[in-house]
């Protein structure tokens, strides 16, 4: 494949993000006297949208959607506040988007990260990385791996979908890049265990930043 561009998933693939979610999440639960959760539990509910992320950490009896909802409201007022605090880039990923710009790639971030979030966090993170355009969840999409959640994005891409990679740490981002019909590329250092990005169809799964760099040339 010709590639010209990458499209980032944000959470477990560019950002090391648990930290903070969990420390959010938890300290919502631990306020309402209900049982928080560790981080090893939190690499599983994670990936799928703020809704799922909700109804995963609730107890049973709790999992309402009037009460989901309740707590993403929560979440938004607690996380906006917080996000940088145990966030960062993992080793590699600032040098390696530095290389790909410079040897002229298309950059771009599609994420199940609510929209308000994912803006900010990727300007804070990456201020001189010049994506072509970042897009997190939004209310009027489904989430990924829904081919439609990338249709604003689809829009602002030079080439066609193939000559694309898709990156991600999880098998919905496998997906994704098999739905749009671009190359699925999968990372080790994320939330998700490896052996779920390759049944998903990973046509690679790299260990370490760099490695991209080699597949994609």
């Amino acid at each position: 494949m010709d590639i010209k561009g990458i499209i980032f998933d944000l959470d477990g693939t560019l950002l090391n993000t648990l930290g903070d979610i969990r420390a959010s999440m938890n300290r919502i639960l631990e306020a309402k006297g209900h049982p928080t959760h560790t981080l090893q539990e939190y690499h599983f509910y994670v990936g799928a949208g703020i809704y799922k992320l909700c109804e995963a950490v609730l107890p049973d009896a709790n999992r309402t959607d009037s009460e989901i909802k309740e707590y993403i409201e929560l979440f938004r007022a607690d996380y906006k506040d917080h996000w940088n605090e145990l966030t960062e880039p993992y080793p590699g990923i600032h040098e390696l988007l530095r290389q790909l710009q410079n040897q002229g790639y298309e950059l771009a971030v599609l994420s199940n990260k609510p929209d308000y979030f994912t803006k900010p966090m990727t300007d804070y993170y990456f201020p001189d990385i010049s994506f072509v355009y970042v897009q997190g969840n939004l209310p009027e999409l489904p989430a990924k791996p829904d081919p439609e959640s990338a249709k604003y994005l689809l829009r602002k891409l030079s080439y066609p979908k193939e000559n694309y990679a898709f990156v991600g740490d999880s098998d919905i981002d496998i997906q994704t890049g098999l739905n749009l019909g671009m190359l699925p590329i999968g990372v080790s250092w994320g939330f998700r265990p490896v052996v779920e990005l390759i049944q998903t169809g990973a046509a690679h799964v790299i260990n370490h930043a760099e490695e991209l760099l080699k597949i994609i040339r």
